[in-house]
């Protein structure tokens, strides 16, 4: 079945020849099911390519639909922009990121938001990447921004671990509350080297698709 998947998304797995045993052994859930996912272990085990299996979900669906990507630092935001911009051009995707540094692009079709404002920002874009801190920030002012989010379907956050750093914990926290409240329907896939509570914070925060 994995091999099936491969040969029909070979050009966003351009150099994959088969899947390893960590995204084979979340296959099901992630590619044929749309339910809330946290997967946990170490680094090098290919928890990326478990969220873009997720991904390939979302675009196998007939309506269209949009993903957020979550992460804590704007190094791993335009580390993965960088990663996603060639493979989602072969599938007619696009993607950009808003971390704060990207705001000021001079392209009138990539501007971003100043600051948390919205109303600049291009409302096709398939794929958004995020630091927590900016996105909280624009849910902040949902009715300005919720035209951007209207057909997010897939909400991929990276290092899930920072949900308890004391700095940047509390808002990653209000931040995934709040979008499971706007968004009804949500479908959140979360990845971590280190978080070893998974099935305490699937009872707290994922109550509904049951991981």
């Amino acid at each position: 079945m994995t091999d099936t998947f491969l040969s029909e998304w070979r050009h966003f797995f351009p150099n994959y020849s088969r899947l390893n045993a960590v995204q084979e052994k979340c296959f099901q859930r992630l590619y044929k099911s749309d339910r809330n996912v946290v997967i946990s272990a170490p680094t090098g085990c290919g928890k990326t390519g478990c969220m873009d299996i997720a991904l390939c979900r979302l675009f196998s669906m007939s309506k269209p639909h949009h993903a957020v990507y979550l992460a804590p630092t704007r190094a791993l935001c335009m580390e993965r922009e960088a990663e996603w911009m060639d493979r989602l051009s072969n599938l007619k995707k696009d993607v950009k990121s808003c971390t704060g540094d990207s705001d000021t692009l001079h392209q009138p079709s990539d501007v971003m938001y100043p600051d948390t404002h919205c109303n600049h920002t291009p409302t096709h874009v398939n794929n958004r990447i995020f630091t927590a801190e900016k996105l909280e920030a624009m849910t902040r002012r949902w009715t300005e921004c919720k035209e951007i989010f209207k057909n997010v379907s897939l909400l991929l956050i990276d290092e899930l671990h920072s949900v308890r750093c004391p700095q940047r914990g509390p808002c990653l926290e209000a931040l995934i509350m709040r979008l499971r409240m706007f968004i009804p329907g949500l479908r959140i896939v979360a990845v971590s080297a280190s978080i070893g509570n998974t099935i305490d914070f699937c009872k707290w925060y994922l109550p509904f698709k049951a991981c």
